[in-house]
C-alpha cells in the first residue's frame, strides 16, 4: 500500500496525462475525482515506482482502451501491473525494480514493520534469508487435495447405511480414480525414462 499523499500526486498526474491523451475517456480533473482515484490507488496500488504510472497511462491508451467506456482506476492499475511485468523482461529495468524492492523491504524491516530476515539479504549477518517460492509445491498440494476428495467420496463403500446406488457410484469413482492415477504414473514414468 502506498501513502495517501503520494497516491493523490499519482492520481492527479494519471488523470492529467489520460485527459490529455483521451479527453472523452478520462473524467474531469475535479478534487472529488482525484480524491476517489487517490483512495483506490492508496488501497490497491501496490507501491509501484512513480516512473511506472505515465507508462501505465500510455499502455492503457494504446492497448487497453475499448473505445466505449470511461477509464477507471481499475483499468490503470491493471495497466500498471502489465507495465511492471514488461519491465521485468528488460534486464536493466528488472535490476532497477529489484533494487527498489530490496530498498523498500530494508526500510520496512528497519522500521520494525517486517520481521528481521524478510529482506533477501539480512543486514545483521549478511546471510540470505529463506524466502520460499510462492507456488513451489503447488502441484504436489493439488494432487494431495484431489486424493483427499477422492477418499472422502469413496466413504460410501464402507458405509453400512449407504444405498446400493451410492455404493455403485462410489465404486465407479474408485475405478475412475485408479485409472487416472495409472495414466498419471505412466506419464511420469515416460518423462523420467526419456
Amino acid at each position: 500500500m502506498m501513502d495517501h499523499t503520494s497516491a493523490e500526486t499519482i492520481a492527479r498526474a494519471v488523470l492529467a496525462r489520460g485527459k490529455a491523451a483521451l479527453p472523452a475517456r478520462f473524467p474531469l480533473l475535479t478534487d472529488e475525482t482525484i480524491a476517489v482515484w487517490a483512495d483506490v490507488f492508496a488501497r490497491y496500488g501496490v507501491n509501484y515506482p512513480p516512473q511506472v504510472w505515465p507508462e501505465a497511462v500510455d499502455h492503457y491508451v494504446a492497448k487497453m482502451d475499448d473505445g466505449d467506456n470511461q477509464a477507471g482506476p481499475r483499468g490503470i492499475l491493471t495497466a500498471a501491473r502489465e507495465v511492471v511485468a514488461l519491465w521485468e523482461t528488460d534486464p536493466d529495468r528488472a535490476g532497477w525494480l529489484a533494487e527498489r524492492r530490496h530498498g523498500n523491504l530494508s526500510r520496512r524491516e528497519a522500521a520494525g514493520v517486517l520481521p528481521v530476515g524478510t529482506t533477501p539479504e539480512n543486514p545483521s549477518g549478511g546471510r540470505l534469508a529463506a524466502i520460499p517460492a510462492p507456488h513451489g509445491a503447488g502441484r504436489q498440494r493439488f494432487r494431495e487435495q484431489l486424493d483427499r476428495f477422492a477418499t472422502r467420496n469413496l466413504a460410501a463403500l464402507d458405509d453400512p447405511d449407504a444405498t446400493p446406488h451410492d455404493r455403485a457410484r462410489a465404486r465407479k469413482r474408485a475405478e475412475e480414480r485408479d485409472r487416472r492415477r495409472a495414466a498419471r504414473d505412466a506419464r511420469t514414468t515416460r518423462k523420467a525414462v526419456s
